[in-house]
């Protein structure tokens, strides 16, 4: 399979078609973000600036299709074996871009170390991994300290796999800075604030990326990265404002890609300390004073969906059959 585009992970971004005379190489793109990234470590991120260039360094063990889906990327294929087993069976012949192989020995050495309770960052999501057993070179089977049912949908956010000798070899600061994975892309050099760089991995096991080079830039004013693409400085920007979005038919040039997200957008109330939120009429008073419909009107301009839980419909757990609050501030007075 080529892999036509690099991939970028947003609610609005905006693509220019540069004019033929004034175009830059069509094999080259420049790529604008609010932030920089935080890191380039796989296992220590968690903003969307750092995966949006993480996810073309690295694989994943699963990945989400454009519909949302889970389907096998690393792993060819997995199962459920039992309550708290899973299996999963890997690609042969894929390689890091130091030239290491990718093989159950990298997965289990990726996994346990996401498991890790010492790694703050990501101990939500993948500490309940007791272990990960070896079966042969290409097969694993993932235990779960309890039933998980939903592993496979973690695993596509946080089931990057790193090579275990580099990483041992040269340490977690080094490897911060200087990344190594199996993905399409490899890092050619990153100017902190400035600009990071990557190229095409022309060993790629899914085929050669069409784009072989793309710069990533942080420009943290919305209207500056407007103004880049109009002056066709850049080709894509990312994190547009719904209320700059309208304007983003430019001359015919630049078009608005809108597309469903995972991602929800919640307010959390702390119900297990006691004081006025552990009274459940508190919480409902809450629910029933904000205007969602409004906000998503008025802020939003449209771009969202109401959602009675922090759960979406391409999520585990999701019941289309729990409605959200309407908007009554009477009742929430009355209730509170």
């Amino acid at each position: 399979m080529k892999i036509a585009i690099l991939m970028v992970c947003f609610c609005l971004s905006i693509l220019l078609p540069l004019d033929p005379a004034e175009a830059a190489p069509k094999d080259s793109v420049v790529i604008a973000q609010g932030i920089d990234a935080t890191t380039l470590d796989p296992h220590m991120r968690w903003d969307t600036a750092a995966i949006n260039i993480l996810m073309n360094i690295y694989d994943f063990l699963l990945v989400r299709s454009p519909d949302l889906k889970i389907l096998p990327l690393l792993a060819s294929s997995y199962k459920i074996v039992n309550d708290s087993t899973w299996e999963l069976n890997l690609r042969q012949g894929v390689k890091f871009h130091n030239g290491e192989d990718f093989n159950a020995a990298a997965v289990k050495f990726s996994l346990e170390r996401l498991a890790d309770p010492r790694n703050k960052l990501q101990q939500t999501a993948l500490q309940i991994i007791e272990r990960v057993e070896i079966i042969n070179e290409y097969r694993v089977h993932i235990i779960t300290k309890k039933p998980f049912p939903y592993l496979d949908a973690q695993l596509t956010n946080v089931g990057a796999v790193i090579p275990p000798k580099y990483f041992q070899e040269r340490g977690p600061s080094h490897f911060s800075l200087h990344p190594v994975g199996t993905g399409p892309y490899k890092l050619v050099r990153w100017t902190k604030d400035d600009q990071l760089e990557v190229e095409a991995n022309s060993t790629y096991w899914r085929g050669v990326p069409r784009i072989k080079r793309a710069v990533f830039r942080p420009i943290p004013e919305d209207t500056s990265r407007v103004a880049g693409l109009q002056t066709q400085e850049l080709d894509v920007i990312v994190n547009i404002p719904p209320n700059l979005a309208n304007l983003m038919n430019w001359k015919g040039r630049s078009t608005v890609a809108k597309i469903p997200s995972a991602r929800t957008v919640f307010l959390v109330l702390e119900n297990t300390k006691g004081g006025p939120m552990a009274d459940v009429r508190v919480r409902r008073a809450i629910a029933q004073a904000i205007d969602q419909d409004k906000i998503i009107k008025n802020i939003l301009e449209g771009n969202a969906f109401k959602l009675a839980s922090p759960l979406s419909k391409y999520q585990f757990g999701y019941d289309p059959s729990i409605k959200p609050y309407d908007y009554n501030p009477a009742q929430a007075k009355k209730l509170l």
